[in-house]
């Protein structure tokens, strides 16, 4: 045999290999994928958890559905600027919600705002 021949066969073989790793790799990403779908189906259909007083940790709600009740604090109201809809510029509004009892905000992105310059809108001036 031929070194070019041999040189051949063995980037063959790496290839093989390569491809074959990545199948397998694709296949552990499905399961994966697979198990994600399952718990988010599982917390879904779970009943709604209602916060009061301090917020659990993250990884206690994780994906679940809350309802909480406050009041939107409109004075620390935040404008995330550069986020387009539709290629349309715009903001994205964020606002804390004041748990009832006062001492906890949790931070809710009421939405897409067109602002022209896709940084300044005026959120008060509509409902």
């Amino acid at each position: 045999m031929t070194p070019r021949v041999v040189l051949a066969t063995v980037l063959v073989l790496a290839g093989t290999g390569v491809c074959a790793r990545l199948g397998l790799w694709q296949i552990d990403r499905w399961h994966e994928k697979q198990r994600w779908n399952a718990e988010l189906r599982a917390s879904l259909v779970a009943p709604v958890m209602r916060l009061v007083g301090e917020p659990p940790a993250r990884t206690r709600i994780g994906g679940r559905r809350v309802e909480v009740r406050g009041r939107f604090d409109q004075g620390r109201q935040v404008l995330l600027s550069n986020r387009t809809h539709d290629g349309a510029p715009g903001v994205e509004v964020v606002t804390p919600l004041v748990l009832e009892g006062g001492a906890t905000a949790v931070l809710v992105d009421r939405g897409w705002l067109y602002a022209p310059d896709a940084s300044t809108a005026r959120p008060d001036d509509l409902p």
